[in-house]
């Protein structure tokens, strides 16, 4: 029935996320159906699964937003698509995929218990990181044959459904580069893979004692505090 029907409780939170990124990665869209009282209150569960289901998107939904299918979508199926009990049923080891602006994001529901998931069909992406959905840090991943192989963080993060996005830029690193690239470009010197020759003195300055850090930063930054810094002085 499509209205409310009495205290009926509510599909499984973990179902109806398998058949929302299922219905994603196919280019489908997921209707999912609420029947409020009739004073418009809603069941518990009912309430619950909207709520869990906003929190989910919160970390994962920059790879369902606005995201497509990829041409090979994956192996496995999260939901049946037949609605009904079938909806409960699914493949533990399934991977699926979503394409947004050339960044590919891949869902796997099982947690490995030897903190490595394949990636099948992934190689040709060739990825510079792959990043968790709602973390910070890059994940050592290696080849095998067509597959990718991830090693996931030691700790068990997020529930039901869990995103990792294949990412063909290295951010920071790329930016680093480039503010490098403009600097030797700047001092009228050439790079050799150490310093502008601009730069680059005949004899070195010896290093202090405690100084090897700055040797290992890779970047300096001298900042000047003036009487023009401080906006009470005319």
């Amino acid at each position: 029935k499509w209205a409310y029907a009495g205290e009926r409780g509510a599909t499984p939170m973990n179902a109806i996320l398998r058949c929302f990124v299922e219905l994603v990665s196919r280019n489908g869209n997921l209707f999912l159906n609420i029947g409020p009282r009739p004073d418009g209150t809603l069941e518990k569960k009912q309430e619950n699964d909207l709520l869990e289901m906003g929190k989910w998107m919160s970390i994962n939904g920059e790879g369902i937003n606005g995201s497509m299918p990829r041409n090979t979508w994956g192996t496995g199926q999260l939901n049946s698509l037949a609605g009904g009990k079938d909806i409960i049923s699914y493949d533990s080891d399934a991977v699926l995929y979503t394409l947004k602006k050339g960044e590919v994001y891949a869902w796997f529901v099982t947690w490995p218990k030897d903190g490595k998931v394949k990636l099948p069909q992934a190689a040709t992406i060739n990825p510079k990181q792959i990043i968790p959905l709602g973390g910070k840090t890059k994940l050592k991943f290696t080849k095998n044959g067509k597959d990718l192989i991830v090693e996931l963080p030691a700790k068990v993060f997020g529930k039901y459904v869990w995103g990792l996005k294949l990412s063909k830029s290295n951010d920071q690193q790329d930016e680093l580069a480039a503010v490098a690239a403009a600097a030797v470009a700047m001092s009228g010197g050439k790079e050799d893979g150490k310093l502008p020759t601009r730069y680059r003195q005949k004899s070195a300055l010896p290093f202090p004692k405690g100084g090897e850090w700055f040797k290992q930063a890779g970047l300096g930054l001298f900042i000047h505090w003036g009487p023009a810094s401080v906006p009470d002085i005319e």
